[in-house]
């Protein structure tokens, strides 16, 4: 899986302390307010592209304004050299440029990783919509942690946004990372990093200048944020039925007419943009899936900027208007409307709630088809209330244990089947007022324990019995 693997985090938001290790299906379950939500859009922020990606590296032209001198001055020495480099070194094949591992770090200690520590609280307080990093700092606590991959991100209480990282985790001269254009690798004695650089193709594409920040920045990104500036993730929040009735809730956002989060509006913008021309990579298992749980296919239909979501009854061989559906088929929408034109391999969705206004023979069809998802590539966060999604996912795991011929009897087949490896869940304990701390469950090939809903069954049980008694 190529999206971030781990994250730590100390005293963010409701959170008291995490340590969260992100499988291909990670499941949040856990009280209201206990913070599965807080957590997941933090993995959200951290397992996607920049808004503005894109422009990312050409504002790194004016960066130097976080540096200190020492590592302004590194900045223009090693620019002069990849600059002189790219010009006289043709190809690959060439004698590698020299830089000094000491030099870099110090130029990335006390100048890029402060340009980073702008983007990424920029980034932060954007997902949580905050002006200040200090709200999120957990309350009567004085900072907050987070750490991912290589790096580490601190926020004090009225100090800037701080990020640390061990830093230069390139591969040794046995192993070098290797692209179309560039190659990095330690010297024998581990005390210069030398790069090759394909000059013909990297000036294809760039000016000079624009390569040369590219190239110095890029150092640092392949180091810690490889796996997380290039991926896309995906947030379905627990409010999502509006979205497929009313398609003049854009209109209203932008005449301030209505507040959305950014999760919200990222959402609302990618279901009104979609292209129902270009299939998805999993659109043939969208399908199915709105086949066995409605007998019908949500379709799109292209109307002025933006499009309308209608549901194609098979049965009638009419459409419907959403808002004549029930609230269940309007739930499912925006998930099969990814699954069909939006989602890939490796892709991150998070679903908050997947549960919502489902009847529980439908989450057992949803569960099933996220399941065959997930084993096709994609990667599956959800946080839940239901014990029946927690059940079904718990059969899936067990149906490892069976022959083929026994799982085509109970009406599965093999694609259905988690490997109990690929699965992280996560009860959010409380551990004290506004504090709370995500609980690991072991998983293994008889599934997991679900004591946090056979309690509150328990308990109900029994109570029931008291009524029946008096």
């Amino acid at each position: 899986m190529g999206n971030i693997k781990n994250l730590k985090i100390e005293n963010f938001g409701s959170i008291k302390q995490a340590n969260i290790d992100i499988s291909p299906l990670t499941i949040f379950i856990g009280s209201n307010s206990s913070g599965k939500s807080f957590i997941a859009h933090i993995i959200q922020c951290f397992n996607s592209r920049f808004d503005n990606y894109g422009d990312m590296f050409n504002e790194a032209l004016n960066s130097t304004k976080y540096f200190d001198k020492r590592a302004e001055e590194l900045f223009s020495k090693f620019s002069n050299q990849i600059s002189k480099y790219i010009k006289d070194n043709p190809s690959l094949s060439s004698d590698p440029l020299k830089i000094p591992v000491s030099e870099l770090k110090y130029l990335i200690e006390n100048g890029i990783l402060k340009y980073f520590s702008e983007l990424f609280g920029d980034k932060i307080k954007k997902q949580f919509d905050v002006k200040n990093l200090d709200e999120l700092i957990q309350f009567k606590k004085n900072y907050f942690k987070i750490e991912i991959n290589d790096a580490i991100l601190v926020k004090e209480a009225n100090k800037n946004f701080k990020m640390e990282s061990s830093l230069m985790e390139v591969p040794s001269s046995e192993e070098p990372m290797i692209n179309d254009e560039i190659v990095l690798k330690f010297d024998k004695n581990d005390e210069n990093i030398l790069i090759n650089m394909n000059s013909f193709l990297i000036n294809k594409r760039f000016d000079d200048d624009e390569m040369i920040h590219y190239m110095i920045y890029a150092l640092f990104g392949v180091s810690i944020f490889e796996d997380t500036l290039l991926k896309n993730s995906y947030y379905i929040p627990a409010e999502r039925s509006i979205f497929t009735k009313d398609k003049t809730i854009i209109s209203k956002r932008i005449q301030n007419k209505i507040a959305f989060s950014k999760n919200q509006e990222d959402f609302a913008l990618s279901l009104f943009n979609l292209n129902g021309d270009e299939k998805g990579q999993f659109y043939d298992l969208a399908c199915s899936f709105e086949k066995e749980l409605s007998g019908g296919h949500i379709v799109l239909e292209k109307d002025g900027l933006f499009n309308n979501v209608k549901y194609l009854d098979f049965n009638e061989n009419i459409k419907v208007s959403p808002k004549l559906l029930s609230t269940s088929l309007n739930e499912m929408a925006a998930i099969i409307l990814y699954l069909k034109y939006i989602l890939k391999e490796d892709d991150l969705l998070i679903i908050e709630e997947p549960e919502a206004h489902l009847h529980p023979k439908n989450q057992r069809i949803l569960v099933k088809y996220l399941a065959e998802a997930i084993n096709k590539g994609l990667n599956v966060l959800i946080t839940t209330h239901s014990d029946y999604v927690i059940h079904q996912f718990n059969n899936l795991i067990r149906l490892g244990n069976l022959t083929s011929d026994e799982i085509f009897k109970l009406n599965y087949d093999e694609n259905n089947v988690l490997n109990f490896k690929d699965v992280s869940i996560y009860h959010f304990k409380e551990q004290s007022k506004y504090s709370f701390v995500p609980e690991k469950i072991e998983v293994n090939n008889t599934g997991f324990t679900e004591d946090n809903f056979s309690k509150i069954t328990e308990e109900l049980y029994e109570e029931s019995i008291d009524i029946i008694n008096f």
